[in-house]
């Protein structure tokens, strides 16, 4: 084999180191761009999860809300300013949350797999 090189003419070698090194070239350049496609799944898995997990937070804290008057509604023995306060505070929840329900279903699931990463 080495005799087959040192035989060959000075363009057929450059042509064979040319060739093996844009070889090389293209190889480590689609491993760049396989390495760049996941990494922009990965961003676009976190982003979404960010969202989600946003909406979920605003769910918990209307219904924090709602579970905070609703005790000093219970402890005060009824009091008709904080019953006033819970009906208003009962409403806001079933518009806020159904928007934000509504926001988590239209997040692409596809991204989640089969659940949303916990961990």
């Amino acid at each position: 084999m080495a005799n087959i090189f040192t035989n060959a003419k000075i363009s057929h070698k450059l042509a064979a180191l040319t060739g093996i090194t844009l070889l090389v070239i293209a190889g480590l350049g689609w491993d760049e761009i396989l390495n760049s496609r996941t990494i922009a799944k990965d961003s676009l898995r976190t982003e979404e999860a960010t969202q989600a997990f946003g909406l979920l937070d605003g769910i918990a804290h209307n219904f924090a809300v709602e579970r905070g008057l609703t005790a000093g509604f219970l402890g005060s023995g009824g009091d008709a300013g904080i019953k006033e306060k819970l009906d208003a505070q009962s409403l806001k929840p079933i518009k806020r949350n159904r928007h934000s329900l509504i926001s988590l279903l239209n997040l692409s699931t596809k991204n989640f797999g089969s659940k949303l990463p916990m961990g």
